[in-house]
């Protein structure tokens, strides 16, 4: 018997790890962890913008369709009474009286550039002469978004808009 428990105790040692072998794998798996995750939360994150984008885009389409066949898209003279009739068809939760208001100090932009918020009026209008003032608006399902309202719609008989036009 006593050679039996001599054979096991030598089995015993040779199928454990040791101590360094352990840490050696565990430091590997951690490495490469920290290689990955990141990357793993990022395309999660981008993934949750884009439905946030995609789900927001279409409300705010339908919300437009529903004004245009109502004719009542048109007919204002800055954006905030524009925004006012908006919100009978979206849910709006703030309209923000400057830009700070609803968006952080700095803002990073889609394509990683940081700007800061108050330099968002400038950069929005350039070039778009034909818009009245920019506001921020925060929208019920958490968007923050900047509107600005074009005064210079042309639409054709049926009242359905057909072209924007520049301000002489």
């Amino acid at each position: 018997q006593l050679g039996g428990m001599a054979a096991r105790k030598n089995c015993k040692n040779l199928v454990a790890f040791t101590l360094a072998e352990v840490l050696i794998t565990l430091a590997i798996i951690g490495i490469v962890a920290a290689m990955t995750i990141p990357n793993l939360v990022q395309d999660y994150t981008d993934r949750q913008y884009k439905t946030a984008s995609t789900n927001f885009e279409r409300k705010l389409g339908e919300a437009l369709r529903v004004m245009n066949s109502q004719s009542s898209i048109m007919g204002y003279t800055n954006t905030k009474e524009f925004v006012t009739e908006l919100s009978k068809y979206m849910r709006i939760n703030k309209i923000c009286n400057t830009v700070t208001d609803c968006f952080p100090s700095t803002i990073k932009k889609a394509n990683g550039t940081i700007m800061n918020a108050e330099d968002i009026d400038a950069e929005a209008l350039s070039g778009h002469t034909t818009y009245s003032d920019v506001i921020g608006v925060q929208f019920g399902d958490g968007v923050v978004a900047l509107v600005s309202y074009n005064p210079n719609i042309m639409t054709n008989e049926d009242d359905k808009i057909v072209k924007f036009n520049k301000k002489s």
